[in-house]
C-alpha cells in the first residue's frame, strides 16, 4: 500500500507538488483583496462621498531595504471626485523625489514628484495628463532612488490586469480622470 503513494516520500517530487499546491490553493481559498488587486467603490460614512481605490502590480519586484525582494505597485484612488495616483514603492527614499519615467520605448524623462509623509510612495503631478498617457501606452517603466541605495526601476505592462478597464470604470463612477 505505501508503494502506492511513493511520491509523498520522494524531496523533488514533493517539493515541486508544493510550489504547485499551495498557490493553488491560497488563489482558491482566499478572497482578491487579500492579494491587494481589484477594482473597490466604498462610501465614505461620514460624508457619503464615494471612494474608488485600485492598483496595478509592476512586473518587476526590487529588494527592498533589507534585501527583500517587494513588489512596487501603481495606485490609483479617487475621493469625492478628486483623483490622485502615485507609485508605491517597498524602500525608503529619502529626500529623493527626482523620478524617470519612460513610456513604451520612447526617451525617459525626469522629473520631480511629491512624496507620501513616509517617504515610501510617489504622487502623479499632473493626473489628468498622466491618466492620458497611461490610456494611449502599453508599458510604464518607473525609475527612482531610495536613500543610501542604488536606483531601481520597475515596468508596469498597461494593458494587463484590466487596468484601462479599471480607469474607464473609475470615470463612471465619478473620479474625475479626464477621460
Amino acid at each position: 500500500m505505501m508503494e502506492e503513494f511513493y511520491f509523498l516520500k520522494h524531496p523533488v517530487l514533493m517539493n515541486k507538488m508544493k510550489r504547485f499546491l499551495l498557490p493553488l490553493l491560497a488563489a482558491i481559498a482566499l478572497p482578491t483583496s487579500v492579494f491587494g488587486l481589484g477594482y473597490e467603490v466604498k462610501t465614505n460614512l461620514m460624508t457619503d462621498e464615494k471612494e474608488i481605490e485600485f492598483l496595478m502590480m509592476a512586473t518587476d519586484s526590487v529588494k527592498d531595504d533589507i534585501g527583500i525582494k517587494k513588489d512596487v505597485y501603481l495606485f490609483v484612488r479617487c475621493e469625492g471626485g478628486d483623483p490622485e495616483i502615485f507609485v508605491m514603492t517597498p524602500t525608503y527614499n529619502g529626500e529623493n523625489n527626482l523620478v524617470g519615467v519612460r513610456w513604451n520605448e520612447d526617451k525617459p524623462s525626469y522629473e520631480y514628484w511629491s512624496q507620501s509623509n513616509t517617504k515610501t510612495a510617489y504622487f502623479v503631478p499632473d493626473v489628468k495628463d498622466f491618466v492620458k498617457e497611461l490610456m494611449q501606452r502599453y508599458f510604464l517603466t518607473f525609475q527612482w532612488e531610495p536613500e543610501d541605495s542604488n536606483k531601481k526601476v520597475v515596468r508596469f505592462a498597461l494593458n494587463a490586469q484590466d487596468f484601462k478597464k479599471e480607469l474607464k470604470q473609475a470615470q463612471k463612477d465619478g473620479c474625475n480622470l479626464g477621460l
